[in-house]
Protein backbone atom coordinates (compact mmCIF):
# COMPACT_ATOMS: atom_id res chain seq x y z
CA UNK A 1 0.00 0.00 0.00
CA UNK A 2 1.54 3.29 -1.06
CA UNK A 3 0.70 6.35 0.96
CA UNK A 4 0.60 9.64 -0.84
CA UNK A 5 -0.25 12.33 1.65
CA UNK A 6 -0.67 14.95 -1.08
CA UNK A 7 -3.53 12.86 -2.51
CA UNK A 8 -5.02 12.37 0.94
CA UNK A 9 -5.10 16.06 1.76
CA UNK A 10 -5.73 17.61 -1.65
CA UNK A 11 -8.52 20.13 -1.01
CA UNK A 12 -10.12 17.93 1.67
CA UNK A 13 -8.43 19.21 4.81
CA UNK A 14 -6.83 22.40 6.02
CA UNK A 15 -3.40 22.03 7.63
CA UNK A 16 -4.88 22.82 11.06
CA UNK A 17 -7.30 19.89 10.70
CA UNK A 18 -4.53 17.30 10.31
CA UNK A 19 -1.97 18.64 12.77
CA UNK A 20 -1.25 16.02 15.41
CA UNK A 21 -1.13 16.76 19.14
CA UNK A 22 1.56 14.07 19.38
CA UNK A 23 5.02 15.49 19.99
CA UNK A 24 7.42 15.56 17.03
CA UNK A 25 10.32 13.12 16.83
CA UNK A 26 12.92 15.88 17.18
CA UNK A 27 11.16 17.37 20.20
CA UNK A 28 11.19 13.94 21.85
CA UNK A 29 14.77 12.97 20.92
CA UNK A 30 16.47 16.09 22.31
CA UNK A 31 15.40 15.43 25.93
CA UNK A 32 16.39 11.76 25.49
CA UNK A 33 19.91 12.81 24.50
CA UNK A 34 20.08 14.98 27.62
CA UNK A 35 18.70 12.09 29.73
CA UNK A 36 21.37 9.74 28.34
CA UNK A 37 24.14 12.29 28.88
CA UNK A 38 23.03 12.83 32.50
CA UNK A 39 22.54 9.05 33.07
CA UNK A 40 18.87 9.47 34.01
CA UNK A 41 16.45 6.55 34.31
CA UNK A 42 13.85 6.66 31.53
CA UNK A 43 10.65 4.64 31.13
CA UNK A 44 8.82 4.13 27.85
CA UNK A 45 5.16 3.14 27.48
CA UNK A 46 3.03 2.12 24.55
CA UNK A 47 -0.73 2.24 24.30
CA UNK A 48 -1.65 -1.13 22.84
CA UNK A 49 -4.25 -0.95 20.05
CA UNK A 50 -4.48 2.84 20.35
CA UNK A 51 -5.10 3.17 16.61
CA UNK A 52 -7.81 0.52 16.74
CA UNK A 53 -9.60 2.47 19.45
CA UNK A 54 -9.79 5.64 17.33
CA UNK A 55 -12.88 5.73 15.10
CA UNK A 56 -12.71 7.41 11.70
CA UNK A 57 -15.01 10.43 11.60
CA UNK A 58 -15.00 10.89 7.84
CA UNK A 59 -16.04 8.56 5.04
CA UNK A 60 -12.64 7.22 3.95
CA UNK A 61 -11.92 4.60 1.30
CA UNK A 62 -8.80 2.48 1.04
CA UNK A 63 -7.82 1.09 -2.34
CA UNK A 64 -6.13 -2.32 -2.54
CA UNK A 65 -4.54 -3.38 -5.83
CA UNK A 66 -2.79 -6.45 -7.24
CA UNK A 67 -1.47 -8.96 -4.70
CA UNK A 68 -3.13 -7.06 -1.83
CA UNK A 69 -6.54 -7.95 -3.29
CA UNK A 70 -5.56 -11.65 -3.36
CA UNK A 71 -4.44 -11.47 0.27
CA UNK A 72 -7.64 -9.75 1.37
CA UNK A 73 -9.79 -12.32 -0.47
CA UNK A 74 -7.85 -15.20 1.10
CA UNK A 75 -8.34 -13.66 4.54
CA UNK A 76 -12.06 -13.23 3.93
CA UNK A 77 -13.60 -14.88 0.85
CA UNK A 78 -16.61 -12.55 1.19
CA UNK A 79 -14.46 -9.81 -0.42
CA UNK A 80 -14.27 -11.78 -3.70
CA UNK A 81 -17.69 -10.47 -4.72
CA UNK A 82 -16.55 -6.85 -4.31
CA UNK A 83 -13.28 -6.65 -6.27
CA UNK A 84 -13.32 -5.00 -9.68
CA UNK A 85 -10.83 -4.69 -12.54
CA UNK A 86 -9.36 -1.30 -13.44
CA UNK A 87 -6.89 -1.09 -16.33
CA UNK A 88 -6.40 -4.86 -16.15
CA UNK A 89 -5.58 -4.85 -12.42
CA UNK A 90 -7.67 -6.27 -9.59
CA UNK A 91 -8.89 -3.51 -7.29
CA UNK A 92 -10.76 -3.66 -4.00
CA UNK A 93 -12.14 -0.57 -2.26
CA UNK A 94 -12.92 -0.83 1.46
CA UNK A 95 -14.30 1.71 3.89
CA UNK A 96 -11.95 2.54 6.76
CA UNK A 97 -13.81 2.49 10.08
CA UNK A 98 -10.88 2.69 12.49
CA UNK A 99 -7.74 4.82 12.44
CA UNK A 100 -5.16 3.49 10.01
CA UNK A 101 -1.42 4.06 10.23
CA UNK A 102 -0.17 6.50 7.54
CA UNK A 103 -3.59 8.05 7.01
CA UNK A 104 -3.04 11.75 7.72
CA UNK A 105 -6.10 12.33 9.90
CA UNK A 106 -5.36 9.24 11.98
CA UNK A 107 -2.51 10.87 13.87
CA UNK A 108 -5.00 13.48 15.04
CA UNK A 109 -7.56 10.79 15.91
CA UNK A 110 -4.88 8.82 17.75
CA UNK A 111 -3.90 11.88 19.76
CA UNK A 112 -7.50 12.73 20.58
CA UNK A 113 -8.08 9.13 21.70
CA UNK A 114 -4.99 9.10 23.92
CA UNK A 115 -5.78 12.47 25.48
CA UNK A 116 -9.40 11.37 25.96
CA UNK A 117 -8.18 8.29 27.86
CA UNK A 118 -5.88 10.46 29.98
CA UNK A 119 -8.71 12.88 30.72
CA UNK A 120 -11.12 10.05 31.55
CA UNK A 121 -8.62 8.45 33.93
CA UNK A 122 -7.64 11.74 35.56
CA UNK A 123 -4.10 11.82 34.20
CA UNK A 124 -2.98 15.41 33.69
CA UNK A 125 -0.20 16.93 31.65
CA UNK A 126 2.64 17.83 34.04
CA UNK A 127 3.39 20.95 32.01
CA UNK A 128 -0.08 22.50 32.00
Amino acid sequence: MNSDRSQQTKSFYEKSQIASPIVSTDARLIPLVVDAHEHRDVAVADVITAYLNANMNDYTLLKFTGDSVDIMCKMNPKYEEYFITESGRMVLYVQVLKALYECVVCLLLYGMTIFGIFERDGIQNQHS
